[in-house]
């Protein structure tokens, strides 16, 4: 027992590099310099990918007063989270910022009063920094900046060096000395309506620039919001006329991420508003093609994606309990040889109520098209092009049933694999059929499953979870036919599916979380090992079959 514990220590330690998809945010501290050999620290926060289809926009985060903090590293993890590549970056200099308020406002000080150079040269030295990134899209990268860090944003986009757009929140104001040119960068601003430190008179000065170069901007001004407004404790400090606002800064949080999206992310936008509307139809039984050069597509080329839903796992309960009540009351009313493609394309009314016990094959039928109508539920499903929904549905439907039915016998207390009403998995004649199939082996697949449930004393809320990562990292293992979009795709899902079933193992399990989610994980082998053990009895019983590619496409085994 003990020994069994340290092993499971020794695997939830390296977890992470066992399964690079357990954390989907990548960050590091990194080092660079600015024009004066200056040693500077930020911080890098960049959404998981093992083979991005195309660079990222980036974002930096520009901190306040009071240097680089761990506020300005969570805002960069919170971008990253949106499929930006962050940099929170350090203006002050590695190691410089001050432990206290006016230790940190004279450091800012000496930088305002050398605006011009010093500055300057900090700043250009993270945006170099990040421009340098290899994937990163140089041609979309916005900036951040809270408070002096509003300035730094600000005045990035006033230096027209390719910066796509630039964020203020609570920002000092003034004009860049001697810059009166255009301004290419798309600007936002929040700004509190009674902050004493950047006023109103200040922030009609700014519009009045703003007008004179003649940018694209928004200007926001906050009711009741005073100075530093997003950030949290800061009427702490001691510093006058400054105090955190929840409303404010939830709302301009909100207003930067719509504005990043339409400017970084340019068909984000359109991908929200038309993503239902454009979903690939079949309209092809041979090819299933889509214009390449559709707007849809160059969304997807892109990285859109449609992100996990709030209520994923409402809705994921729901199609279970519709898919478990489909299992154990309907009939599959349609004949045998009924192709994947009739099933996924031409909607068919699959299903009549059943009324006592039915054949073996309708058993095998249901429990596959229950399967596929789950499956083709799951929220990043219809991103897929038609191709790539066939493989994923091939890759997975039958590991997805043998999972399935071992939860619901297990959840019965049944110790092996059986239909509602109590019919075998197998056969009534396949010992008689096939003397090569041995009684102990069609046992042990008729218990293994279910005792590995039992033995993990699995619940529903983490099943659920783990049954869609499995049909990600299935159809990712499997299916080689996959498009380079679709794998990417299915590869996101798998990361935000990991990273929720590590969240709800750290909820139930506490310091334990790790282990119990390598314990989970460890049900794909069984998963895999029934699959093939059925399969290998499919061909004992079936000898006449000499090319197993040949009903692949077919709904029924043990025809």
């Amino acid at each position: 027992m003990l020994k069994k514990l340290w092993i499971l220590v020794f695997l939830a330690v390296s977890c992470q590099a066992t399964f690079p998809f357990f954390n989907p945010i990548t960050e590091r501290l990194v080092e660079y310099k600015d024009a004066q050999n200056t040693v500077q620290q930020g911080f890098l926060a960049y959404p998981t990918f093992s083979s991005p289809l195309k660079k990222r926009p980036a974002v930096i985060v520009f901190h306040a007063f009071t240097g680089r903090t761990e506020f300005d590293n969570g805002k960069a993890r919170d971008l990253a989270k949106l499929g930006y590549v962050a940099f929170a970056a350090d203006t002050y200099g590695k190691g410089k910022a001050a432990p206290d308020v006016p230790g940190n406002f004279a450091i800012m000080g000496q930088l305002l009063g050398n605006r011009t150079t010093i500055l300057r040269n900090r700043i250009m030295s993270s945006w170099n920094y990040v421009k340098a990134l290899p994937f990163v899209d140089t041609n979309r990268i916005g900036s951040i900046g809270f408070c002096f860090g509003g300035l730094c944003t600000l005045d990035l986009a006033r230096f027209n060096v390719g910066l796509k757009a630039a964020v203020s929140f609570h920002g000092t104001l003034t004009d860049y000395p001697g810059n009166g040119t255009t301004i290419d960068a798309s600007v936002q601003a929040h700004h509190g309506d009674e902050d004493p430190h950047t006023t109103n008179a200040d922030a009609d000065a700014f519009l009045v620039e703003m007008r004179r170069r003649n940018g694209d901007w928004d200007f926001t001004r906050y009711a009741h919001a005073l100075h530093a407004f997003t950030l949290p404790g800061v009427e702490n400090w001691g510093i006058p006329g400054a105090k955190f606002d929840p409303i404010a800064s939830n709302r301009s949080w909100s207003a930067m991420e719509a504005f990043l999206a339409e400017k970084l992310f340019a068909c984000n936008s359109y991908y929200r508003r038309n993503s239902k509307q454009l979903i690939p139809q079949c309209t092809d039984d041979r090819s299933h093609k889509i214009l390449q050069n559709s707007r849809y597509q160059k969304c997807l080329e892109a990285g859109i994606r449609k992100k996990l839903p709030i209520d994923f796992m409402e809705n994921l309960m729901k199609q279970d309990r519709i898919r478990k009540a489909i299992f154990e009351n309907s009939y599959a009313k349609n004949g045998k040889r009924l192709l994947l493609e009739d099933i996924l394309f031409k909607n068919f009314n699959n299903y009549t109520q059943r009324l006592g016990k039915i054949r073996l094959s309708n058993w095998i039928a249901v429990s596959q098209l229950t399967s596929i109508d789950f499956l083709s539920n799951l929220y990043f499903y219809q991103q897929l092009v038609p191709s790539d929904q066939i493989q994923f549905i091939k890759a997975t439907r039958f590991r997805f049933f043998f999972l399935s039915l071992a939860m619901k016998c297990y959840e019965e207390g049944k110790r092996e694999l059986e239909y509602p009403d109590g019919s075998d998995i197998f056969p009534n004649n396949i010992l008689r059929r096939s003397p090569f199939i041995e009684a102990e082996h069609l046992q042990k697949i008729r218990t293994t499953l279910i005792e590995k449930l039992a033995e993990l004393k699995i619940k529903q809320e983490e099943f659920l979870r783990l049954m869609v990562l499995l049909s990600c990292t299935t159809a990712l293992a499997l299916s080689d036919h996959l498009s380079i979009i679709g794998k990417s795709i299915i590869e996101d899902a798998k990361t935000e599916i990991s990273s929720l079933l590590m969240k709800h193992s750290e909820q139930q399990y506490g310091v334990a979380a790790r282990i119990r989610y390598v314990e989970l994980l460890s049900v794909q082998s069984v998963v895999d090992w029934t699959h093939k053990s059925m399969d290998n009895v499919q061909c004992l019983y079936d000898l006449k079959r000499t090319d197993n590619k040949k009903l692949e496409g077919y709904l029924y085994k043990f025809e």
